[in-house]
Protein backbone atom coordinates (compact mmCIF):
# COMPACT_ATOMS: atom_id res chain seq x y z
CA UNK A 1 0.00 0.00 0.00
CA UNK A 2 2.91 2.96 1.10
CA UNK A 3 4.36 1.52 -2.40
CA UNK A 4 1.43 2.47 -4.13
CA UNK A 5 0.59 5.91 -2.56
CA UNK A 6 4.01 6.50 -3.71
CA UNK A 7 3.37 5.52 -7.06
CA UNK A 8 0.43 7.35 -7.11
CA UNK A 9 1.55 10.71 -5.53
CA UNK A 10 4.31 10.38 -8.00
CA UNK A 11 2.51 9.82 -11.14
CA UNK A 12 0.42 13.45 -9.66
CA UNK A 13 3.20 14.99 -9.21
CA UNK A 14 4.29 14.33 -13.49
CA UNK A 15 0.92 15.13 -14.42
CA UNK A 16 1.17 18.57 -12.47
CA UNK A 17 4.53 19.53 -13.34
CA UNK A 18 3.75 18.36 -16.96
CA UNK A 19 1.06 21.39 -16.64
CA UNK A 20 2.62 23.28 -15.28
CA UNK A 21 5.38 23.57 -17.87
CA UNK A 22 2.66 23.40 -20.78
CA UNK A 23 1.28 26.50 -18.47
CA UNK A 24 4.65 28.25 -19.21
CA UNK A 25 4.26 27.86 -22.91
CA UNK A 26 1.08 29.11 -23.22
CA UNK A 27 1.68 32.32 -21.02
CA UNK A 28 5.11 32.86 -23.04
CA UNK A 29 3.02 33.52 -25.91
CA UNK A 30 1.70 36.62 -24.80
CA UNK A 31 5.51 38.12 -25.64
CA UNK A 32 4.54 36.05 -28.77
CA UNK A 33 1.83 38.12 -29.34
CA UNK A 34 3.10 41.47 -28.46
CA UNK A 35 5.95 41.44 -30.37
CA UNK A 36 4.45 40.23 -33.33
CA UNK A 37 1.36 43.05 -33.16
CA UNK A 38 4.22 45.94 -31.93
CA UNK A 39 6.57 44.96 -35.43
CA UNK A 40 3.03 44.95 -37.73
CA UNK A 41 1.96 48.25 -36.49
CA UNK A 42 3.85 51.88 -36.81
CA UNK A 43 5.80 53.15 -34.67
CA UNK A 44 3.72 55.64 -32.92
CA UNK A 45 1.47 53.03 -31.55
CA UNK A 46 4.03 50.84 -29.84
CA UNK A 47 3.24 51.82 -26.01
CA UNK A 48 -0.38 51.48 -27.09
CA UNK A 49 0.19 47.98 -28.00
CA UNK A 50 2.31 47.22 -24.95
CA UNK A 51 0.04 48.88 -22.24
CA UNK A 52 -3.00 46.74 -24.10
CA UNK A 53 -1.50 42.92 -24.11
CA UNK A 54 -0.51 43.89 -20.40
CA UNK A 55 -3.25 45.36 -19.08
CA UNK A 56 -5.62 42.78 -21.07
CA UNK A 57 -3.93 39.97 -19.96
CA UNK A 58 -3.74 41.04 -15.94
CA UNK A 59 -7.42 41.97 -16.10
CA UNK A 60 -8.13 38.68 -17.63
CA UNK A 61 -6.41 36.62 -15.29
CA UNK A 62 -8.60 38.25 -12.26
CA UNK A 63 -11.95 37.77 -14.42
CA UNK A 64 -11.27 34.33 -14.93
CA UNK A 65 -9.88 33.53 -11.17
CA UNK A 66 -13.13 35.65 -10.21
CA UNK A 67 -15.69 33.89 -11.86
CA UNK A 68 -14.62 32.82 -15.24
CA UNK A 69 -13.49 29.37 -13.81
CA UNK A 70 -16.71 28.75 -12.22
CA UNK A 71 -18.85 29.51 -15.21
CA UNK A 72 -16.45 26.78 -17.31
CA UNK A 73 -16.04 24.14 -14.30
CA UNK A 74 -17.60 25.31 -11.66
CA UNK A 75 -17.84 22.43 -8.50
CA UNK A 76 -16.45 19.03 -9.10
CA UNK A 77 -19.52 17.51 -7.65
CA UNK A 78 -21.91 19.80 -10.50
CA UNK A 79 -21.26 16.97 -12.72
CA UNK A 80 -24.14 14.35 -12.73
CA UNK A 81 -26.03 12.04 -14.01
CA UNK A 82 -28.94 13.98 -15.20
CA UNK A 83 -26.75 16.80 -16.67
CA UNK A 84 -28.43 19.79 -15.17
CA UNK A 85 -25.63 22.26 -16.00
CA UNK A 86 -25.38 22.30 -20.11
CA UNK A 87 -25.34 25.54 -20.49
CA UNK A 88 -23.19 26.73 -17.56
CA UNK A 89 -21.60 25.90 -14.41
CA UNK A 90 -22.07 27.97 -11.11
CA UNK A 91 -20.02 27.32 -7.94
CA UNK A 92 -16.17 27.53 -6.80
CA UNK A 93 -16.04 31.32 -7.18
CA UNK A 94 -12.71 32.74 -6.56
CA UNK A 95 -11.78 29.38 -6.12
CA UNK A 96 -12.33 29.59 -2.97
CA UNK A 97 -13.40 25.61 -2.56
CA UNK A 98 -10.09 24.39 -3.44
CA UNK A 99 -7.46 23.35 -1.25
CA UNK A 100 -3.78 23.48 -1.42
CA UNK A 101 -3.35 20.12 -1.66
CA UNK A 102 -5.88 20.05 -4.97
CA UNK A 103 -4.77 19.72 -8.72
CA UNK A 104 -7.57 22.19 -9.87
CA UNK A 105 -5.08 25.62 -8.83
CA UNK A 106 -3.04 23.87 -11.88
CA UNK A 107 -6.09 23.32 -14.22
CA UNK A 108 -6.91 26.92 -13.48
CA UNK A 109 -3.49 28.17 -14.75
CA UNK A 110 -3.82 26.48 -17.54
CA UNK A 111 -7.21 27.43 -18.31
CA UNK A 112 -6.21 31.06 -18.01
CA UNK A 113 -3.52 30.75 -20.75
CA UNK A 114 -6.67 29.41 -22.80
CA UNK A 115 -8.80 32.39 -21.92
CA UNK A 116 -6.00 34.67 -22.06
CA UNK A 117 -5.05 34.12 -25.57
CA UNK A 118 -8.94 34.28 -27.34
CA UNK A 119 -8.74 38.27 -25.05
CA UNK A 120 -5.18 38.85 -26.78
CA UNK A 121 -6.59 38.30 -30.30
CA UNK A 122 -8.73 41.28 -30.75
CA UNK A 123 -5.93 43.69 -29.91
CA UNK A 124 -3.98 43.57 -33.03
CA UNK A 125 -6.94 43.58 -35.06
CA UNK A 126 -8.47 46.83 -33.49
CA UNK A 127 -5.27 47.71 -32.88
CA UNK A 128 -3.96 52.01 -33.51
CA UNK A 129 -7.28 53.96 -33.68
CA UNK A 130 -9.55 51.66 -30.96
CA UNK A 131 -10.14 53.52 -27.16
CA UNK A 132 -8.34 51.77 -24.57
CA UNK A 133 -11.26 51.42 -22.20
CA UNK A 134 -13.14 50.65 -24.88
CA UNK A 135 -11.08 47.75 -25.02
CA UNK A 136 -11.03 46.91 -21.88
CA UNK A 137 -15.20 46.45 -22.17
CA UNK A 138 -13.86 43.56 -24.48
CA UNK A 139 -11.33 41.99 -22.18
CA UNK A 140 -14.24 41.91 -19.40
CA UNK A 141 -16.84 40.47 -20.88
CA UNK A 142 -14.77 38.48 -22.70
CA UNK A 143 -12.58 36.67 -20.31
CA UNK A 144 -15.88 37.13 -17.80
CA UNK A 145 -18.64 35.50 -19.55
CA UNK A 146 -17.86 34.70 -23.67
CA UNK A 147 -15.09 32.52 -23.36
CA UNK A 148 -15.96 30.60 -20.31
CA UNK A 149 -19.49 29.80 -21.42
CA UNK A 150 -18.02 27.97 -25.16
CA UNK A 151 -15.39 26.90 -23.09
CA UNK A 152 -18.20 25.23 -20.71
CA UNK A 153 -20.25 23.85 -23.71
CA UNK A 154 -17.80 21.96 -25.60
CA UNK A 155 -14.97 20.97 -22.87
CA UNK A 156 -17.10 20.34 -19.27
CA UNK A 157 -18.14 17.17 -19.15
CA UNK A 158 -21.38 18.34 -18.79
CA UNK A 159 -21.50 20.37 -21.80
CA UNK A 160 -24.18 20.17 -24.41
CA UNK A 161 -21.29 19.83 -27.29
CA UNK A 162 -19.06 17.97 -24.81
CA UNK A 163 -18.12 15.02 -27.24
CA UNK A 164 -17.95 12.57 -23.54
CA UNK A 165 -21.53 13.55 -22.70
CA UNK A 166 -23.36 16.01 -25.23
CA UNK A 167 -26.80 15.96 -26.09
CA UNK A 168 -25.66 14.32 -29.31
CA UNK A 169 -24.00 10.69 -30.00
CA UNK A 170 -21.08 12.50 -31.77
CA UNK A 171 -19.98 15.52 -29.54
CA UNK A 172 -18.17 18.37 -30.66
CA UNK A 173 -13.76 17.39 -31.40
CA UNK A 174 -12.09 20.19 -30.43
CA UNK A 175 -8.28 18.70 -28.72
CA UNK A 176 -6.85 22.02 -27.95
CA UNK A 177 -9.42 25.29 -28.84
CA UNK A 178 -9.21 26.29 -32.51
CA UNK A 179 -12.77 26.75 -31.76
CA UNK A 180 -13.12 27.00 -28.48
CA UNK A 181 -10.47 29.80 -28.37
CA UNK A 182 -9.28 30.86 -31.59
CA UNK A 183 -12.60 30.72 -33.19
CA UNK A 184 -13.87 32.67 -30.24
CA UNK A 185 -11.44 35.38 -30.42
CA UNK A 186 -11.58 35.79 -34.32
CA UNK A 187 -15.10 36.22 -34.62
CA UNK A 188 -14.97 39.14 -31.76
CA UNK A 189 -11.83 40.72 -33.63
CA UNK A 190 -14.16 40.53 -36.79
CA UNK A 191 -17.42 42.61 -35.11
CA UNK A 192 -14.78 45.07 -33.78
CA UNK A 193 -13.19 45.72 -37.01
CA UNK A 194 -16.44 46.02 -38.41
CA UNK A 195 -17.64 48.20 -35.76
CA UNK A 196 -14.64 50.52 -35.19
CA UNK A 197 -13.87 51.03 -39.18
CA UNK A 198 -10.70 50.87 -40.93
CA UNK A 199 -7.23 53.20 -39.88
CA UNK A 200 -7.14 56.48 -41.88
CA UNK A 201 -5.25 56.46 -44.85
CA UNK A 202 -5.80 52.01 -45.32
CA UNK A 203 -8.34 52.86 -48.03
CA UNK A 204 -7.93 56.01 -50.17
CA UNK A 205 -11.00 56.28 -53.27
CA UNK A 206 -11.90 53.00 -52.66
CA UNK A 207 -9.01 51.32 -52.93
CA UNK A 208 -6.26 49.88 -50.35
CA UNK A 209 -2.86 51.43 -49.86
CA UNK A 210 0.00 49.65 -47.56
CA UNK A 211 0.75 50.64 -44.20
CA UNK A 212 3.84 49.43 -43.33
CA UNK A 213 4.50 47.98 -39.88
CA UNK A 214 7.10 49.13 -37.48
CA UNK A 215 9.57 45.85 -38.10
CA UNK A 216 9.17 42.47 -39.47
CA UNK A 217 11.82 41.29 -37.45
CA UNK A 218 9.67 41.92 -34.36
CA UNK A 219 7.01 39.79 -36.31
CA UNK A 220 8.88 37.18 -37.41
CA UNK A 221 10.47 36.77 -33.23
CA UNK A 222 6.52 37.09 -32.43
CA UNK A 223 5.91 34.46 -34.70
CA UNK A 224 8.57 31.93 -33.15
CA UNK A 225 7.54 32.63 -29.83
CA UNK A 226 4.16 31.72 -30.92
CA UNK A 227 5.62 28.72 -32.32
CA UNK A 228 7.66 27.45 -29.79
CA UNK A 229 4.63 28.15 -27.18
CA UNK A 230 2.27 26.38 -29.43
CA UNK A 231 4.03 23.02 -27.96
CA UNK A 232 2.79 23.96 -24.56
CA UNK A 233 -0.67 24.42 -26.08
CA UNK A 234 -1.60 21.66 -27.59
CA UNK A 235 0.32 18.86 -26.32
CA UNK A 236 -0.73 19.91 -22.80
CA UNK A 237 -4.31 19.60 -23.64
CA UNK A 238 -3.43 15.80 -22.89
CA UNK A 239 -3.51 16.86 -19.00
CA UNK A 240 -1.20 14.47 -18.21
CA UNK A 241 1.75 11.87 -19.11
CA UNK A 242 0.18 8.77 -17.07
CA UNK A 243 -2.75 8.05 -16.23
CA UNK A 244 -1.97 5.53 -14.11
CA UNK A 245 -2.08 2.24 -16.24
CA UNK A 246 -0.91 2.73 -19.37
CA UNK A 247 1.81 5.72 -20.64
CA UNK A 248 -1.34 6.49 -23.18
CA UNK A 249 -1.28 10.27 -22.61
CA UNK A 250 2.44 10.03 -23.49
CA UNK A 251 1.53 8.60 -26.80
CA UNK A 252 -1.27 11.31 -27.08
CA UNK A 253 1.59 13.80 -26.68
CA UNK A 254 4.18 12.80 -28.93
CA UNK A 255 1.05 12.90 -31.66
CA UNK A 256 -0.07 16.08 -31.17
CA UNK A 257 3.37 17.68 -31.06
CA UNK A 258 4.21 15.77 -34.16
CA UNK A 259 0.72 17.13 -36.08
CA UNK A 260 1.36 20.31 -34.91
CA UNK A 261 4.97 20.35 -36.04
CA UNK A 262 3.99 19.22 -39.96
CA UNK A 263 0.82 21.69 -40.22
CA UNK A 264 3.15 24.69 -39.09
CA UNK A 265 5.29 23.76 -41.74
CA UNK A 266 3.02 22.85 -44.66
CA UNK A 267 1.44 25.78 -44.23
CA UNK A 268 4.30 28.29 -43.92
CA UNK A 269 5.26 26.58 -47.26
CA UNK A 270 1.93 26.97 -48.98
CA UNK A 271 0.57 30.48 -47.91
CA UNK A 272 4.42 31.60 -49.71
CA UNK A 273 3.31 30.03 -52.66
CA UNK A 274 0.27 30.87 -52.93
CA UNK A 275 1.20 34.87 -52.02
CA UNK A 276 3.67 34.70 -54.68
CA UNK A 277 0.96 32.97 -57.27
CA UNK A 278 -1.68 35.89 -56.45
CA UNK A 279 0.57 38.13 -56.76
CA UNK A 280 2.01 37.34 -60.09
CA UNK A 281 -1.16 36.66 -61.75
CA UNK A 282 -3.57 39.76 -60.60
CA UNK A 283 -0.38 42.06 -60.08
CA UNK A 284 2.02 40.97 -62.93
CA UNK A 285 5.05 40.36 -60.62
CA UNK A 286 7.43 37.83 -60.78
CA UNK A 287 9.67 38.64 -58.50
CA UNK A 288 7.88 39.45 -55.64
CA UNK A 289 8.33 37.48 -52.09
CA UNK A 290 6.42 38.16 -49.00
CA UNK A 291 8.02 37.20 -45.59
CA UNK A 292 5.17 38.05 -44.01
CA UNK A 293 3.11 35.43 -45.89
CA UNK A 294 4.95 32.53 -44.74
CA UNK A 295 5.02 34.12 -41.30
CA UNK A 296 1.36 33.89 -40.82
CA UNK A 297 1.32 30.99 -43.00
CA UNK A 298 2.75 29.14 -40.61
CA UNK A 299 0.38 30.42 -37.52
CA UNK A 300 -3.08 29.54 -39.59
CA UNK A 301 -1.38 25.68 -39.57
CA UNK A 302 -0.87 25.64 -35.77
CA UNK A 303 -4.24 27.25 -35.42
CA UNK A 304 -5.99 25.10 -37.78
CA UNK A 305 -4.42 21.60 -36.51
CA UNK A 306 -5.21 23.12 -32.29
CA UNK A 307 -8.88 21.02 -32.81
CA UNK A 308 -7.70 17.38 -34.60
CA UNK A 309 -4.47 17.36 -33.60
CA UNK A 310 -4.73 14.38 -30.84
CA UNK A 311 -7.29 12.45 -33.66
CA UNK A 312 -5.26 12.68 -37.05
CA UNK A 313 -2.70 10.74 -38.75
CA UNK A 314 0.45 12.74 -40.29
CA UNK A 315 -0.61 12.80 -43.44
CA UNK A 316 -3.88 14.92 -42.62
CA UNK A 317 -1.99 17.14 -40.40
CA UNK A 318 0.13 17.89 -43.72
CA UNK A 319 -3.11 18.28 -45.58
CA UNK A 320 -4.56 20.54 -43.45
CA UNK A 321 -1.49 22.81 -43.15
CA UNK A 322 -1.67 22.66 -46.82
CA UNK A 323 -5.39 23.69 -47.34
CA UNK A 324 -4.90 26.41 -44.15
CA UNK A 325 -1.54 28.19 -46.38
CA UNK A 326 -3.98 28.69 -49.01
CA UNK A 327 -6.96 29.86 -47.52
CA UNK A 328 -4.68 32.22 -45.16
CA UNK A 329 -4.07 34.26 -48.81
CA UNK A 330 -7.28 34.33 -49.79
CA UNK A 331 -9.43 35.19 -46.77
CA UNK A 332 -6.28 37.95 -46.34
CA UNK A 333 -7.57 39.24 -49.62
CA UNK A 334 -11.00 39.02 -49.12
CA UNK A 335 -11.05 41.26 -46.16
CA UNK A 336 -9.17 43.60 -48.26
CA UNK A 337 -11.61 43.85 -50.84
CA UNK A 338 -14.62 43.98 -48.54
CA UNK A 339 -12.73 47.08 -46.88
CA UNK A 340 -12.15 45.58 -43.11
CA UNK A 341 -8.66 46.51 -41.95
CA UNK A 342 -7.31 43.69 -39.72
CA UNK A 343 -3.07 45.32 -38.92
CA UNK A 344 -2.52 41.59 -37.78
CA UNK A 345 -4.15 39.73 -40.08
CA UNK A 346 -6.06 37.62 -36.78
CA UNK A 347 -8.97 37.53 -38.53
CA UNK A 348 -7.67 34.79 -41.58
CA UNK A 349 -4.86 33.62 -39.18
CA UNK A 350 -7.64 32.60 -36.22
CA UNK A 351 -11.11 32.75 -37.30
CA UNK A 352 -10.28 31.59 -40.62
CA UNK A 353 -7.88 28.79 -39.33
CA UNK A 354 -9.83 27.94 -36.20
CA UNK A 355 -12.82 27.23 -38.69
CA UNK A 356 -10.94 24.68 -40.88
CA UNK A 357 -9.44 23.11 -37.65
CA UNK A 358 -12.97 22.16 -36.39
CA UNK A 359 -14.16 20.89 -39.82
CA UNK A 360 -10.88 19.02 -40.25
CA UNK A 361 -11.57 17.15 -37.37
CA UNK A 362 -15.20 15.88 -38.88
CA UNK A 363 -13.24 14.74 -42.31
CA UNK A 364 -9.94 13.65 -41.16
CA UNK A 365 -10.23 11.87 -37.33
CA UNK A 366 -9.58 8.34 -37.01
CA UNK A 367 -11.51 5.68 -35.30
CA UNK A 368 -8.90 4.24 -32.99
CA UNK A 369 -7.08 7.67 -32.10
CA UNK A 370 -10.83 9.14 -31.19
CA UNK A 371 -11.56 5.97 -29.27
CA UNK A 372 -7.72 6.65 -27.64
CA UNK A 373 -8.01 9.95 -26.97
CA UNK A 374 -11.51 10.05 -25.44
CA UNK A 375 -12.26 6.69 -24.34
CA UNK A 376 -15.45 6.00 -26.33
CA UNK A 377 -15.98 2.97 -28.43
CA UNK A 378 -14.85 4.85 -31.86
CA UNK A 379 -17.79 5.13 -33.52
CA UNK A 380 -17.02 9.05 -33.84
CA UNK A 381 -14.95 9.50 -36.82
CA UNK A 382 -14.11 10.90 -39.75
CA UNK A 383 -15.88 11.59 -42.88
CA UNK A 384 -12.72 10.62 -44.69
CA UNK A 385 -12.13 6.90 -42.84
CA UNK A 386 -16.16 6.32 -43.41
CA UNK A 387 -17.25 7.55 -40.37
CA UNK A 388 -20.20 8.77 -42.47
CA UNK A 389 -21.75 12.50 -41.59
CA UNK A 390 -22.56 12.18 -38.10
CA UNK A 391 -18.69 13.79 -36.73
CA UNK A 392 -18.79 16.10 -39.71
CA UNK A 393 -22.27 17.85 -38.83
CA UNK A 394 -21.63 18.22 -35.50
CA UNK A 395 -18.61 19.57 -36.32
CA UNK A 396 -20.48 22.32 -38.45
CA UNK A 397 -22.75 22.95 -35.91
CA UNK A 398 -20.30 23.44 -33.16
CA UNK A 399 -18.69 26.23 -35.38
CA UNK A 400 -22.21 27.68 -36.03
CA UNK A 401 -22.62 27.81 -32.79
CA UNK A 402 -19.53 29.44 -31.56
CA UNK A 403 -19.70 31.88 -34.66
CA UNK A 404 -23.21 32.78 -34.06
CA UNK A 405 -22.52 33.31 -29.75
CA UNK A 406 -19.08 35.06 -29.61
CA UNK A 407 -20.67 37.20 -32.27
CA UNK A 408 -23.75 38.17 -30.93
CA UNK A 409 -21.54 38.89 -27.41
CA UNK A 410 -19.30 40.64 -29.44
CA UNK A 411 -22.06 43.17 -31.27
CA UNK A 412 -23.56 43.65 -27.90
CA UNK A 413 -20.61 45.33 -27.04
CA UNK A 414 -18.94 46.97 -29.50
CA UNK A 415 -21.83 48.71 -31.53
CA UNK A 416 -23.56 50.78 -28.44
CA UNK A 417 -19.75 51.79 -27.67
CA UNK A 418 -19.93 53.03 -31.76
CA UNK A 419 -22.99 54.79 -31.18
CA UNK A 420 -22.14 56.90 -28.51
CA UNK A 421 -18.43 57.54 -30.35
CA UNK A 422 -16.61 55.64 -27.05
CA UNK A 423 -15.15 53.05 -29.79
CA UNK A 424 -12.79 54.80 -31.39
CA UNK A 425 -9.99 57.92 -31.19
CA UNK A 426 -10.56 61.25 -32.54
CA UNK A 427 -8.60 61.47 -36.17
CA UNK A 428 -6.21 64.39 -34.78
CA UNK A 429 -4.96 61.55 -31.93
CA UNK A 430 -4.83 58.50 -34.99
CA UNK A 431 -2.51 60.96 -36.72
CA UNK A 432 -0.35 62.27 -34.28
CA UNK A 433 -0.24 58.22 -32.72
CA UNK A 434 -1.72 56.76 -30.20
CA UNK A 435 1.71 57.19 -27.90
CA UNK A 436 1.18 60.42 -27.95
CA UNK A 437 -2.10 60.89 -26.02
CA UNK A 438 -1.91 59.58 -22.11
CA UNK A 439 0.87 57.52 -22.12
CA UNK A 440 3.69 60.24 -20.82
CA UNK A 441 5.53 60.37 -24.09
CA UNK A 442 6.07 59.34 -27.88
CA UNK A 443 7.44 55.67 -27.76
CA UNK A 444 10.52 57.02 -30.54
CA UNK A 445 10.92 59.86 -28.59
CA UNK A 446 14.80 59.43 -27.84
CA UNK A 447 14.93 57.77 -31.06
CA UNK A 448 18.61 58.95 -32.77
CA UNK A 449 17.77 58.61 -37.05
CA UNK A 450 20.56 57.00 -38.30
CA UNK A 451 20.08 59.37 -41.90
CA UNK A 452 20.91 62.65 -39.26
CA UNK A 453 17.23 64.03 -39.70
CA UNK A 454 15.85 65.67 -36.63
CA UNK A 455 13.15 63.80 -34.69
CA UNK A 456 10.82 66.31 -35.54
CA UNK A 457 11.45 64.90 -38.92
CA UNK A 458 11.07 61.65 -38.23
CA UNK A 459 7.76 61.92 -36.62
CA UNK A 460 6.40 63.80 -39.79
CA UNK A 461 7.54 61.10 -41.77
CA UNK A 462 5.74 58.17 -39.92
CA UNK A 463 2.54 60.13 -39.95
Amino acid sequence: PEEDAFFASTLSGINVAHAIWSYTLVFFMQAGFTMLETGAVRVKNTKSILLKNLYSTALSGILFWTCGWAFTYGEAERANENHAYRFINWGNFFLRDEDLLSIVPSAFTFQFGFCAAAVTIVSGAMAERTVFLAYLCHVVITSAWTYPVIAHWIWHPDGWLNIGAGIFTNGFIDFAGSGVVHMTGGVTALVGIACVGYRLGRFVDGKPRPVFGYSLTLVALGVYILWFGWYGFNPGSSQGLHDGTSDTLAIISARVAANTTLAACTAGCTALLASTAWVGIFERKLDYTDPGSAMNGALIGLVAITSPCAVVETWAAVVIGAVGGVLYKLSSEGLIRARLDDPVDAIPVHLVGGILGCISAGLFAHDDYVAQVYGNDGSQYGLVYGGGGEQIGVQFLGVAVIFAFAGLMATAMFLPLRLVGWLRVEPSVEKKGMDSSGYGANSWARVEIMDGKSTEEFQFRIQ
